[in-house]
């Protein structure tokens, strides 16, 4: 008996190593899918997104790579223009990455923006609302997903008095006010949504001077 437990020993170390290098090799394809994916320009981004199951990544870093490729291409121009078919496909894959991302990791803010924005193109209403929502809630101090999120809900607002849209607009539009750095977006907003001019003057009307002369004089200066 003891022979053949000497036998097995090195053969079953042998399959075990194999195994985890196995492993090793498909973790490295998905994190340099990732990173490939997120180098390509929008003519080659947007169809490798639509025509492709995309494994997300275990890193943190490849993670964000792929929810920025969906990010981008769930709302931007380039997309919004491709036929019908590979657009649902984009955001069939986006919704796919998003939820096993948030299943690994269910505080990222980031996955539940992109679930967001793929459940807005799919139709899902409450669950565009939902996630929007989970996406403040999981980073509500995050400069650069707020504006992502207003940009989001902007040409939603004039179609919609939702309380719970105009609440995550409201709360995000506030943080951007407490930043020098997004007062330029706040007036750009301003002027291209009228929809939206209402709900920035009163959010604008609840900050300190200093960052209301900010707006005002950043206006002026869109204004020429």
């Amino acid at each position: 008996m003891a022979p053949a437990i000497k036998t097995i020993g090195p053969w079953l170390a042998v399959m075990l190593l194999g195994f985890a290098a196995l492993q090793s090799l498909v973790a490295f394809r998905s994190e340099f899918a990732a990173f490939r994916l997120g180098r390509q320009p929008p003519g080659l981004r947007i169809p490798a997104l639509g025509r492709a199951t995309v494994e997300p990544p275990a890193s943190f870093r490849a993670r964000r790579e792929l929810l920025d490729s969906c990010d981008r291409g769930l709302r931007g121009p380039y997309g919004a223009f491709q036929p019908v078919e590979l657009r649902q496909g984009l955001v069939q894959t986006c919704a796919r990455a998003a939820d096993s991302i948030l299943r690994r990791s269910p505080t990222d803010s980031m996955a539940f923006l992109v679930a967001a924005e793929a459940a807005l193109q799919a139709g899902d209403r409450p669950r565009f609302l939902g996630d929007l929502a989970l996406s403040q809630r999981t980073a509500p101090a995050e400069g650069w997903l707020a504006q992502r999120r207003i940009d989001l809900i902007a040409p939603q607002i004039a179609a919609s008095a939702e309380p719970g849209l105009q609440q995550i607009a409201r709360a995000d539009l506030r943080l951007l006010f407490l930043s020098p750095a997004y007062i330029p977006f706040l007036a750009r907003l301003h002027d291209s949504h009228p929809a939206l001019q209402p709900l920035i003057t009163a959010v604008a009307e609840t900050v300190r001077p200093a960052q209301q002369r900010r707006f005002l004089n950043a206006l002026r200066a869109l204004k020429g």
